[in-house]
């Protein structure tokens, strides 16, 4: 500029106000080509600085005049690398200088130092929650040059609390900023984000200061963050993020209220029920059943009730089944999951329990079948037993995935969990603890728990929250179903928006009768009983849900008839149905196939381990009185108990051991297949 219109710029900052915030501020404000604008130690402090001044100053100068003007500022100071850095940045000064001219009403003041006294006294108590509107109008007007707010500056640039702006002020504009990609979410009060891992898929991964620092600064994105070089505001740019401001950032209220909160991640579209319509939620993230996220989405093709029938019956006509109650509760696995993912019933759900009498059954094929079904992977754990990598701190673990499936395969013997039965039974979030990290609250409502078992004994309480599915082998030589694309699995696979499409009509014609029920009572969760119940009978014409269902919850929890059952099975295998075995026999095939008996010690001896055989079986078959044998003779007593597809016979007789020259009892026990 010339001395001229240096002269005329000091007369209208005088008529304006402006400048009157301190000698370095009247620096920057004094435009000509004595001036010098840009303060050293920070570039992008003074570039918005100047721009703002000559904007404010020179009402005729265009937007390409003043960064002509900045640039041979700079060049007058032989300032080459800085600019290099006014290159990259010319978009943002053009972007700055027309805000401010096209700004309509008078200017207001720019005062720095009442601006940081503004702010010093907003965030003086401890606590208190900041925000735009707590603080003057004075500051933030002048924030809102250039379209920046407290917190950013313009072009998406963050800058990071500092002297200036608190972390619950710099926090209202950063996750304004982050949460729009929809890229970081809320779970639980951690922020999470979904990224895929191999052969799993979509996952939730909890955010760590250090990468959340790496997340600001994503696509080459400029931090800046505010420090006070003699006692002035200038913006330091900074590389990344420090791990101490970004676990505080993490910490806010701002990133609780601003970043959408998640409770599920799959790859199949969700039913919902939006103020009671069926709304099937597609690829993206969705506010509805607590904020869902689908990783992908392909077309579901419309299906009417009878077809979705005979097509979800026909994928399970390989599979054996014990009775056709059993039959009946496998569909109902098929469908549940679409009632869990979109929370179509609230109440608690039973998780899947899938036993089978041998190996090979395809006990575990099914429920991949099923899982194929909803193009989902599930995250598998291993039953151990307490300690490090125990069943619940698997558990904990797969929880915190947020995967809508958690599998436990081939479980033998025992298995006690109290976080897995909190898990079905636990109304709201549950409480869940792993290595290296705090105790934290997950809403597990989404979640699909399945179990397969060859021998399983469980806790009465868990039996009770179980739905359970027999299934036996098929006989050698059985011809299983071909299909083009190969096996049952790559099937469905293949055809998954087909068969998904098949659930979603039976569960809109469920939802069309008003959400219909049947009365059945003979399972704790009526809820999820009677709704399978009406679809099972009413639309697919199978068996009742619960038919048979109470001879497997008794036997599955009690450790005597799951061990008769156990003994039963191996008694086929060895091609000794129907023959007469005595306690020492039933004893040598426990000792020989790792059956352990239950109620005693782990290592009998032959004749402690026919004894305790003795106990187990009297406890079935119930005591039986000597004399009365006595007076029987040859002809015995005769007990029968029935365990799944197997019935067990006990014939008792009194015989004289002349060597004790006392009578006992002997006990001989035959094994059939129905």
């Amino acid at each position: 500029p010339t001395p001229e219109q240096v002269q005329q710029a000091k007369a209208r900052r005088k008529q304006t106000g402006a400048g009157q915030g301190g000698s370095a501020n009247t620096e920057w404000l004094d435009v000509g080509h004595e001036c010098d604008w840009i303060q050293d130690g920070d570039l992008h402090g003074g570039i918005l600085t100047a721009t703002l001044s000559l904007a404010m100053n020179y009402p005729e100068m265009t937007g390409d005049e003043a960064v002509q003007h900045i640039f041979d500022v700079m060049a007058k100071r032989n300032d080459f690398m800085r600019l290099d850095e006014l290159h990259d940045r010319e978009d943002e000064i053009l972007r700055a200088f027309e805000s401010v001219q096209n700004r309509p009403g008078p200017r207001p003041k720019i005062n720095i130092s009442q601006i940081r006294a503004e702010f010093d006294e907003v965030e003086a108590e401890p606590g208190a929650a900041v925000d735009e509107e707590a603080a003057s109008e004075s500051a933030a007007e002048a924030f809102a040059y250039g379209d920046a707010e407290p917190g950013i500056t313009i072009d998406g640039v963050i800058v990071l609390p500092n002297d200036y702006v608190g972390p619950e002020v710099a926090g209202a504009n950063i996750f304004k900023i982050l949460a729009g990609p929809r890229n970081l979410f809320m779970r639980s009060g951690e922020v999470v984000e979904v990224i895929r891992e191999p052969k799993v898929g979509a996952i939730f991964d909890t955010v760590t200061p250090d990468r959340f620092g790496t997340i600001l600064s994503r696509g080459g994105r400029p931090v800046f963050q505010n420090v006070k070089p003699r006692g002035e505001m200038a913006l330091k740019l900074k590389s990344t993020c420090p791990r101490e401001t970004a676990a505080k950032l993490m910490a806010t209220d701002a990133a609780r209220k601003l970043l959408p909160p998640i409770t599920t991640v799959t790859e199949c579209p969700i039913l919902v029920d939006a103020d009671g319509e069926l709304k099937l939620l597609g690829r993206g993230y969705h506010p509805e059943a607590g904020g869902v996220y689908v990783s992908h989405g392909r077309a579901i093709p419309d299906v009417d009730v009878n077809t979705a029938s005979d097509a979800l019956r026909a994928l399970l006509s390989d599979f054996r089944f014990q009775s056709d109650g059993d039959e009946s509760r496998a569909m109902a696995t098929v469908l549940q999951p679409a009632f869990r993912m979109g929370g179509l019933i609230t109440e608690p759900m039973p998780i899947t329990l899938n036993e089978a009498d041998k190996s090979q059954t395809g006990k575990t094929y099914l429920q991949k079948a099923i899982r194929s079904i909803y193009g989902v992977k599930p995250y598998m754990v291993a039953n151990r037993k307490g300690g490090v990598g125990s069943l619940d701190e698997s558990i904990s673990t797969a929880l915190r995935k947020g995967l809508p499936f958690i599998v436990v395969e081939n479980v033998r013997g025992a298995i006690d969990s109290e976080l897995l039965e909190a898990m079905i039974t636990w109304d709201g979030p549950l409480p869940v603890r792993v290595p290296h990290h705090g105790e934290q609250m997950i809403d597990k409502s989404h979640i699909t728990v399945q179990l397969t078992s060859n021998g399983l004994t469980t806790t009465p309480d868990l039996a009770n929250r179980s739905c359970i599915v027999r299934m036996r082998k098929q006989p050698s030589g059985y011809t299983f179903t071909e299909y083009r694309e190969g096996d049952l699995a790559a099937h469905v696979q293949a055809n998954q928006p087909f068969y998904f499409g098949c659930v979603v009509a039976l569960v809109r014609a469920w939802h069309k009768a008003g959400k219909s029920r049947t009365d059945e009572k003979r399972h704790d969760m009526r809820i999820w009983a009677q709704t399978m119940d009406w679809i099972l009978q009413e639309l697919m014409d199978m068996a009742p849900v619960m038919k048979d269902h109470a001879e497997a919850h008794a036997r599955l929890s009690d450790p005597k008839q799951a061990w008769l059952r156990r003994v039963a099975i191996e008694v086929e295998q060895l091609d000794l149905l129907g023959e007469e075995l005595g306690a020492a026999q039933l004893f040598e095939i426990c000792d020989t196939h790792d059956i352990r008996l239950p109620g005693g010690r782990g290592y009998y001896d032959d004749k402690q381990g026919a004894q305790q055989v003795g106990k187990v079986c009297g406890a079935l078959f119930g005591k039986v009185d000597l004399e009365l044998l006595k007076m029987y003779g040859d002809s015995g007593q005769t007990d029968e108990l029935t365990v799944d597809h197997f019935e067990i016979q006990r014939k008792s007789v009194a015989e004289y051991d002349s060597g004790q020259r006392k009578w006992r009892k002997v006990h001989q026990y035959t094994v059939s297949a129905k």
